[in-house]
């Protein structure tokens, strides 16, 4: 790959390369065949410089992993042409990936901390020209120099050169600004670790134009909680848990139109609901009366009413093996006698297992959310009574391991492409970062004041986080803050609980349940989100 060019292909053979993704998006394998012809000899020449030296087999072990995933993910590409500097990123992911796994003794010794410091505007890179803005920012988070010429396509020099050039001109324009800065910190530009966090979280200003966001605010029922995706047909359903009334009700929404299209009568509180997008079947637990219902998302019906031995809160469902999880608590004053994970099989409804979680005796605290995580068939179940994450294996239905967390765990988010758990903890107001394949801590986010609700986008490795009125979403691969969303309007405590934040993964929507409002919110970026702030 020659790295002094943005651009691996010309312009005339620009119009062929579109004509050729837009081909293997409609599912000709000979199309995607050629484009893996022609950008092996890239990809290859880019794995092996970030790996940073000869190892062949890994270089070609990362390509064949890219591709795979490009392969799966290639209908989400909007702009054909934008094929090269798209692949480009799956490619580096899976470099840094496999850079990671290899630093197992690090991950033994202790994990990486990002504080979020209080918002505050920052503009000083809005006049920069588009390659040093562009380069000064993935080096104030934290890319070197050789990784910043690799992601931009261009020579080791140049990318000094930018570097130097808005130096210069941010000094020149904003002399009075620095010059504060520097005073208060006692530190010159812009070499300090803490000085270069600090403009990180700040740069949420700079992208207003380039970055939009809209967020659209749909009326459902009252106090709605649980919110479940069907990226396959494109329908939302949110729970209404009705708290002081007789009866819930599940609003149905068109996610093309964002508006309902249909409400369904539900039993009284139902809490959280999951679907699975293959059998087109929801999953809705109902904590006092310790059922799951299963409703058929085409016509609405009601196909079963599950009795469990708990109470339910938390479900999730695996669409590979059609298994639903549900996690309970014992309590006795609502005749629940168990603490753990249901498993049900969601073709015949048959409850199949019961999996012991959390504490032995009757109590209204214990396991209260679960994930899955579909690639490896592994199973989370967080509790808030002990503190910890029960880890279960899919097949046996054993328990692999317990990890224990510093506080209460409020729900889960999995990435099965890259194996990372993340895990809100509400009373320490952090999230932390968990390798699935070592089941060790790799980093913790802090400074997210209530986190209540998590959600990853798989595809693009991005996190998105509801905390105190906030929704803010991370980086997958830096655990650094890339938009942030506020919501002031609404009460902020309310955001996202009881598994009230998710996201097609297809549309790249992202939708949040807001239960005093009796709303969800519909949060669209226009784009790739590399930083920006709305105020709704």
């Amino acid at each position: 790959m020659n790295h002094h060019n943005s651009n691996p292909i010309s312009d005339s053979e620009s119009g062929e390369l579109s004509a050729l993704v837009a081909a293997a998006q409609r599912g000709d394998r000979s199309a995607f065949d050629r484009l893996t012809t022609r950008f092996w000899g890239m990809a290859y020449s880019c794995a092996c410089q970030w790996l940073k030296k000869k190892d062949h087999y890994l270089a070609e072990d990362v390509v064949q992993e890219a591709f795979a995933e490009a392969y799966m993910n290639l209908s989400q590409l909007r702009v054909p042409a934008a094929f090269v500097v798209w692949f480009q990123r799956i490619v580096l992911k899976h470099c840094d990936r496999m850079t990671r796994c290899q630093r197992g003794q690090m991950r033994e010794t202790g994990y990486e901390c990002v504080e979020l410091v209080p918002k505050a505007l920052l503009k000083l890179l809005s006049t920069l020209p588009e390659s040093q803005r562009q380069t000064l920012i993935l080096y104030l988070t934290g890319y070197s120099q050789k990784e910043i010429a690799i992601l931009v396509g261009n020579s080791v020099a140049m990318v000094k050169k930018w570097l130097y050039q808005a130096r210069q001109c941010l000094r020149q324009e904003h002399r009075t600004r620095l010059a504060e800065l520097e005073e208060d910190s006692g530190i010159d530009w812009p070499v300090s670790a803490d000085y270069r966090e600090y403009l990180d979280n700040q740069l949420e200003e700079l992208f207003k134009d380039t970055n939009k966001c809209r967020v659209t605010s749909v009326l459902v029922g009252r106090h709605p909680g649980g919110v479940a995706v069907n990226p396959m047909t494109n329908r939302v359903y949110v729970v209404n848990s009705a708290v002081g009334e007789p009866l819930g009700s599940l609003s149905v929404l068109d996610g093309d139109s964002q508006s309902v299209i249909g409400t369904v009568s539900l039993g009284r509180q139902p809490r959280c609901i999951a679907v699975d997008p293959v059998t087109n079947r929801l999953y809705i637990t109902h904590y006092f009366s310790r059922t799951v219902w299963v409703i058929d998302g085409a016509t609405h019906a009601l196909l079963a009413r599950l009795k469990l031995p708990g109470n339910p809160l938390f479900v999730d469902v695996n669409p590979q093996t059609h298994r639903v999880y549900v996690a309970s608590v014992a309590d006795g004053d609502q005749g629940g006698t168990f603490a753990g994970l249901s498993v049900i099989d969601g073709i015949t409804h048959n409850l199949l297992v019961l999996v012991p979680v959390g504490h032995p005796e009757p109590s209204a605290d214990g396991p209260v959310c679960v994930r899955v995580n579909p690639v490896i068939n592994r199973i989370y179940v967080g509790g808030n009574h002990p503190h910890a994450i029960t880890v279960i294996d899919g097949g046996s239905h054993t328990v692999v391991a317990t990890l224990g967390m510093e506080g209460q765990v409020v729900d889960l988010g999995v990435n099965p492409f890259t194996n990372r758990l993340y895990v809100p903890i509400f009373d320490n107001a952090e999230l932390a970062v968990i390798d699935e394949n070592y089941l060790s801590t790799v980093a913790v986010v802090r400074g997210l004041q209530y986190p209540s609700g998590v959600e990853v986008d798989a595809g693009v490795d991005q996190v998105y986080v509801s905390h105190s009125g906030i929704v803010s979403a991370f980086s997958g691969t830096t655990n650094r803050p890339i938009s942030l969303v506020s919501l002031p309007v609404w009460r902020s405590v309310s955001i996202g609980q009881l598994g009230g934040i998710r996201i097609n993964p297809v549309t790249h929507r992202v939708y949040v349940s807001c239960q005093q409002d009796g709303i969800i919110l519909a949060i669209e970026v226009d784009g790739h989100p590399v930083a920006g702030v709305v105020t709704v």
